[in-house]
């Protein structure tokens, strides 16, 4: 009888899929999406959403130093769940890649569903 219980215990067992909550959006080209897919993906997540161009640029665009960003960055990265709109490596590192537990591959779509290059416009900005 113990026999039997090992063969039922023994069977492959479908693991739970992990939760995401440290998810960092890259993309390369300004346009390409990643504030509205990060707002999106916090909403859903219930997380917080963090944009680092926000929190890089001043009034007037002044750019903050990499202590300045770091000294921002930091506590939202400690944070339990959270999904961050870049990651700054020039200024600050690998800090938010190194904590994340998520960096999707993010390409943006047209309408019609094809795949285009981050940054690239289907029309003209008016």
């Amino acid at each position: 009888m113990a026999h039997d219980r090992l063969a039922v215990d023994a069977r492959p067992r479908r693991l739970a899929p992990t939760p995401l909550q440290r998810v960092c959006i890259l993309a390369s080209a300004s346009g390409s999406g990643k504030t509205t897919l990060g707002r999106a993906l916090a909403e859903r997540l219930g997380v917080p959403f963090h944009e680092l161009d926000a929190l890089n640029h001043g009034p007037g665009w002044t750019e903050a130093t990499s202590a300045e960003l770091r000294a921002r960055v930091e506590p939202l990265v400690a944070g339990p769940a959270w999904v961050i709109d870049g990651a700054y490596r020039g200024k600050i590192g690998d800090l938010v890649l190194a904590r994340a537990d998520t960096i999707p591959r993010h390409r943006r779509l047209t309408v019609t569903g094809r795949e285009r290059a981050p940054g690239k416009r289907t029309r003209p900005r008016t």
